[in-house]
């Protein structure tokens, strides 16, 4: 009789501890470390993340980058940054777990000069997330090593993977600098003049500061056009297509969709 009731015991505060602590549903999925190799900021971790502008984005930006983004200041644009950032509740977290263990597995089947799919994956997922338009219009993007992600995106599966897919390759861009050094080579791809020295090139935070020149000698750049009201409104040159804007964007266009038909 002593050890059925131990036993009862036991089993009922085992059964409390499923409910407190293995429920989905009270612990929020604080724990972002239950996956090691994703990591999904809190609204504040993002917002300071943004704010703290640790990769120097907005000190690319021109007088139109402001006149677009419909802000005199870099404080104007925190305000928007503040409303923007939000918190990855369960359903969220879960969606981006499943893509991206689907986007793993793609990437990291995939091997050319300048890219390694399987060296990729020492890169954790760093992910935030975005609301609304007020912030870079509500564009996926990269940011330092974190991708964001808006969360209407979260909707469309199949456009979630794509997204994951480009941006890792972005990140990848950031991390492997000397790999990514031998795919321009290869490429045919130059360093020509600073962005910053054009007062109408877009500001783009997947690439580097540098407008380049391919095979031709043709400069690749994405510039305003006149009386510019998005960070759409331009054109690209030499092709009117983004990924023509830069040799960064070229790579994470060609190489996202050869990946997703692995």
């Amino acid at each position: 009789m002593y050890y059925i009731k131990i036993f009862l015991i036991l089993f009922f505060i085992y059964l409390l501890y499923k409910y407190f602590f293995n429920n989905d549903d009270n612990n929020n999925y604080d724990d972002n470390n239950r996956n090691s190799n994703n990591y999904y900021l809190t609204k504040s971790e993002l917002e300071k993340t943004l704010i703290n502008d640790k990769d120097d984005y907005y000190k690319s930006f021109n007088l139109l980058d402001y006149e677009v983004r419909k802000i005199k200041t870099i404080t104007d644009y925190y305000e928007k940054i503040k409303k923007s950032c939000i918190n990855v509740n369960n359903t969220n977290k879960q969606i981006l777990d499943e893509c991206i263990e689907i986007a793993s597995n793609k990437i990291k089947k995939y091997n050319i000069i300048g890219f390694n799919g399987k060296k990729s994956e020492t890169i954790p997922w760093n992910i935030g997330l975005i609301t609304g338009k007020e912030y870079e219009e509500g564009f996926p993007h990269t940011r330092n090593l974190i991708i964001i992600i808006p969360e209407s995106i979260l909707l469309n599966k199949n456009q979630l993977l794509r997204v994951l897919i480009h941006e890792k390759i972005h990140i990848y861009q950031k991390f492997y600098k000397n790999d990514i050094e031998k795919y321009l080579i290869k490429n045919n791809f130059k360093k020509y003049k600073k962005k910053i020295l054009f007062n109408n090139v877009r500001a783009n935070p997947d690439i580097d500061e540098y407008i380049y020149k391919n095979n031709k000698d043709e400069m690749l750049r994405s510039i305003y056009k006149n009386n510019p009201k998005s960070i759409l409104d331009v054109e690209i040159i030499p092709i009117n297509n983004i990924k023509y804007e830069h040799p960064y964007e070229y790579m994470a266009y060609n190489i996202e969709k050869i990946i997703l038909n692995l």
